[in-house]
């Protein structure tokens, strides 16, 4: 007999490798999940453990003057002599349901321990990537052994938050070494009322001199909208229509401390778009860029903006609409996958008060749909 353990990605790659070696008449005898690789029992790749048999030719009894018919009759598989048929048809039924559970990405749910699965849907729910799922798995699992339900609970906020908190800003108010301010990002995302939110905190409450920029040509109404908003703030406003001519424009905004640069909202999918924003992005003065995202937006279209924005030099990201949606999961994975901090957060279109800073208890609140508690001590880490 010739037996052989195969450890493989995919069930049908098993097959494939069986049917060469062994031939069609070999038999599985046993299969199981197990993880390869990774660091310390995480972050292993899942994989399956596969042990076939077949016959060898020293198997088949061969008795003299048999019949020749008997000698060419075709040998049994294996399994119909070693296995009852009962056990095959368990071993089938066992494989088709880790396969199904295989191709529908749940793997294997007895994994799982069952406080935590209330909390894995909460976050696909919210549109949490598998990545982040499985990193805050991974750190519950680690930090809350006795996956008692209100140490897990305790420790899914912790983790959500301690998440948030690094990955935004405690204190975005903007420097005094800084001078010019640029906000690019998709149209309709809402950089030009974001921008008279911004300008008008550093005009009431910081008293700096403050002008606004805008290149966004393309819309009249955009121009029209920062024109209202400069002549209720009593400040100036420059229009520039290339880049050639930002350095005139700043120059006839000399007299300000501080000066805001709105910029033409494009498809920023398109690289094209991206290298013509960068011409405005290294200006003269010390310069602070913001991208500006929209929180109803897809996080794949949101992806794949800030990978392209990697061009160009970004600083900081402002999310706006964070009234219109219910679906917070895009904040948490641009924070977990991306560099930039997220400084600010806006909440609806009066201006100035609808823009605030992230706060971690309030979107670990709005992303797993609990109260704020007070949860005592941090779980060990």
């Amino acid at each position: 007999m010739r037996v052989k353990k195969y450890i493989v990605d995919s069930m049908p790659s098993a097959l494939q490798q069986i049917r060469v070696e062994l031939g069609d008449q070999a038999v599985i005898l046993n299969t199981k999940e197990i993880k390869s690789g990774g660091f310390l029992g995480m972050f292993g790749k899942r994989r399956l453990e596969v042990i076939a048999a077949a016959r060898s030719d020293q198997d088949i009894p061969l008795k003299k003057k048999a019949p020749e018919s008997q000698l060419e009759k075709p040998v049994q598989p294996l399994a119909s002599k070693s296995i009852p048929e009962s056990d095959i048809m368990k071993e089938l039924k066992g494989m088709k349901e880790m396969l199904a559970g295989m191709m529908s990405g749940e793997g294997s749910k007895e994994k799982i321990p069952q406080p935590l699965i209330p909390w894995i849907g909460r976050l696909k729910e919210q549109e949490v990537d598998a990545e982040v799922i499985q990193f805050f798995k991974e750190q519950i699992i680690r930090t809350a052994p006795s996956m008692m339900e209100e140490e897990v609970e305790k420790a899914m906020v912790y983790h959500l938050k301690k998440l948030l908190a690094e990955g935004s800003l405690e204190e975005p108010t903007l420097s005094s070494s800084v001078n010019l301010v640029s906000f690019v990002g998709p149209t309709g995302v809402g950089k030009t009322t974001t921008i008279a939110k911004l300008a008008s905190e550093q005009v009431l409450h910081h008293n700096r001199r403050v002008g606004l920029l805008t290149t966004d040509t393309y819309r009249i109404a955009a121009v029209e909208q920062l024109k209202t908003y400069a002549n209720i703030l009593n400040i100036p406003i420059e229009t520039v229509f290339s880049p050639d001519g930002l350095k005139k424009a700043i120059k006839n905004l000399q007299d300000c401390d501080l000066i805001f640069m709105d910029t033409t909202g494009r498809n920023y999918q398109e690289e094209y778009f991206i290298e013509e924003i960068g011409k405005y992005l290294q200006g003269p003065l010390v310069q602070e860029n913001y991208l500006v995202l929209s929180m109803t937006s897809k996080y794949s279209d949101m992806k794949r903006i800030v990978e392209n924005f990697q061009s160009v030099p970004i600083d900081k990201i402002i999310m706006t609409k964070l009234d219109e949606t219910l679906s917070y999961g895009s904040l948490v994975n641009l924070m977990y996958h991306y560099p930039y901090p997220v400084a600010y957060l806006t909440n609806g279109q009066n201006v100035p008060e609808d823009i605030t800073k992230v706060s971690p208890d309030e979107i670990a609140s709005l992303v797993l749909g609990v109260e704020h508690r007070d949860y005592g001590p941090s779980p060990a880490s």
